[in-house]
């Protein structure tokens, strides 16, 4: 079967004409499937975005001291590549009132191309605004978290992942095996893996994991993944997906076989029922998946908004599993209440969750029974 999708067509604002001159320059700034950072991501140091390539009047006029400011950008930000054709045109013939919109400091933006133009550097976003790139702070890409299990020599289950800061390597108390020995034999670096060996114990009032080569690990320091049954309904070769809040761990499942595990970030209040940005515990299913989205929402009587938020699989209303570029605290608690996983880790997942995503489309929606979401179990 085909894909099949639909378009609002409104004449004069929309074309079905594939080399109408606006198709090719959007096509020109499509996101990036093919790379676990679809899009450039950074934040605003605080700029006009303009809605067509400005003059260098016009810069001077919606950029107070410019001047002084291109005299101390870096030597980097002074060249790039060309404009296309297409490209070049949409920009040069955008809305006839300049009208810049504003990316106040610290905004979260994403673009798709970067372009040397009227004698500056500048990103160009999906929708086709362009940013100075000399007045954004890039992200840097973040290594994955997570581990597959697809491999002879893979590790298995129950396992650990040392969270951002060295975790000291702790022992039995010689004299009572009941308490903790704080001297420390040595330290665990950041994102290490632990095999595990054993039920999560106590020592002198901690919670702590027993590591198969001996020493033991906090609680606090790690992201802790164990097996989990296979739920009621779910066949033996079928795909489902468990989510532990208070872990900080996602495994993938075929039938009764862990496949990929990653490191996970959940709302900020956990699962805590009366939190405002918890993650509310439950079984689910995939309804849509998109390459990348905005996302945003109401809070604490203001407004956040998220442009382009890359690998978005929604389960349950504006829940979602996605990447998270603009933070790196993955196993603690942090999102406004979907499941924060670095960029590349939701890639991972995303192509390998239901519904596929046909070639060439940006989203997917499930249409059962046509097509089904993968189910998504979430536990405190």
């Amino acid at each position: 079967m085909q894909p099949r999708g639909y378009v609002c067509h409104r004449p004069g604002h929309t074309s079905l004409d594939a080399q109408h001159p606006s198709a090719k320059a959007f096509r020109a700034a499509l996101p990036h499937a093919a790379r676990p950072y679809p899009l450039h991501y950074g934040k605003a140091l605080g700029s006009p975005r303009y809605r067509r390539l400005p003059t260098p009047q016009e810069q001077r006029r919606y950029e107070p001291q410019l001047d002084r400011h291109l005299a101390n950008i870096d030597a980097s930000l002074r060249r790039g590549p060309a404009p296309s054709k297409a490209l070049l045109a949409a920009l040069k013939t955008g809305p006839r009132l300049l009208d810049p919109v504003a990316a106040f400091g610290n905004m979260k933006l994403a673009w798709s191309v970067e372009v040397f133009a009227s004698g500056r550097l500048w990103a160009v976003t999906p929708a086709l605004l362009l940013i100075p790139r000399d007045k954004i702070a890039a992200a840097i890409e973040l290594p994955a978290a997570s581990i597959r299990f697809d491999t002879p020599t893979a590790a298995s289950l129950p396992l650990a992942m040392v969270l951002e800061r060295a975790a000291p390597q702790l022992m039995p108390h010689p004299a009572n095996p009941k308490l903790l020995d704080f001297k420390a034999r040595g330290h665990w670096q950041p994102r290490t893996w632990l095999q595990l060996d054993g039920e999560p114990l106590r020592r002198s009032g901690i919670k702590l994991a027993q590591t198969a080569a001996g020493p033991l690990v906090r609680k606090r320091d790690i992201s802790l993944f164990r097996r989990r049954a296979r739920p009621a309904g779910v066949g033996a070769k079928e795909k489902w997906v468990h989510v532990r809040i208070n872990d900080g761990a996602l495994v993938a499942y075929v039938g009764d076989k862990p496949v990929f595990a990653a490191t996970i970030s959940p709302g900020a209040h956990g699962a805590d029922p009366k939190g405002r940005l918890r993650t509310p515990p439950g079984r689910y299913r995939i309804s849509s998946k998109w390459t990348s989205t905005d996302m945003g929402g109401r809070i604490e009587g203001g407004t956040w908004r998220t442009r382009e938020v890359p690998w978005v699989a929604y389960y349950d209303k504006g829940y979602a599993l996605h990447g998270a570029w603009w933070h790196n605290r993955f196993g603690r608690p942090r999102s406004h209440g979907c499941i924060n996983l670095t960029p590349a880790d939701a890639r991972t997942l995303f192509q390998w969750l239901d519904p596929a995503l046909p070639p060439g489309w940006h989203g997917v929606r499930a249409e059962p029974p046509i097509r089904s979401g993968t189910l998504l179990v979430i536990q405190p």
